[in-house]
């Protein structure tokens, strides 16, 4: 099997409508970000927060039910997770700065595997555009970021409604694409 019969199976594998309800989801929160900027921000620190202060509390729990070879790591877990859920809830700012850098990230991975994924499918798929430009998307939307910083946290909210509004066209438009595949593969 060559790359090309490789990538025909991988897009035909997928279910269309698995790739059309990620779209929408997309959508409905691309949405809710554009709607509630400011109150995403604040809800994803502190949901992270609680959620890490919550995990520490209930290492010490397990610790306290384990074995004795056991209960060191997990009150040392259990520390870790109660600092950095402090530390989130303290210090948001720091938070959001990760939050930015891992954000980056992921867009630039996605980017290049979509833009790589773009050269090896047939030029008879027709879906090759699509996802050559949803990787140049993802991969300029990450300079964009970088660029912005911690101070344009607000705008990079709206900039994440309007990427994932984007994306879920895309994957919508992709959803459709592959179901006419699959149909024309089954007659």
């Amino acid at each position: 099997m060559n790359e090309t019969d490789f990538m025909d199976n991988y897009v035909l594998a997928q279910d269309s409508w698995i790739i059309a309800l990620e779209g929408i989801v997309a959508l409905i929160f691309g949405f809710f970000v554009l709607i509630w900027p400011e109150m995403t921000l604040e809800f994803l620190i502190i949901l992270f927060g609680v959620f890490a202060v919550v995990g520490g509390i209930l290492a010490f729990v397990a610790a306290a039910k384990a074995e004795k070879g056991q209960r060191g790591i997990r009150i040392f877990g259990g520390m870790v997770c109660i600092a950095v859920g402090l530390a989130v809830l303290l210090v948001p700012r720091l938070t959001l700065a990760m939050l930015l850098i891992f954000i980056v990230l992921w867009m630039l991975v996605m980017g290049i595997f979509k833009l790589i994924a773009a050269f090896k499918i047939p030029k008879e798929m027709g879906s090759k555009w699509v996802f050559g430009l949803e990787g140049i998307f993802y991969i300029v939307f990450a300079v964009l970021l970088v660029s912005l910083g911690i101070e344009g946290l607000v705008l990079l909210c709206l900039l994440i409604g309007f990427f994932a509004i984007f994306a879920g066209i895309i994957l919508i438009t992709l959803a459709f694409m592959v179901r006419g595949q699959q149909m024309q593969v089954s007659a």
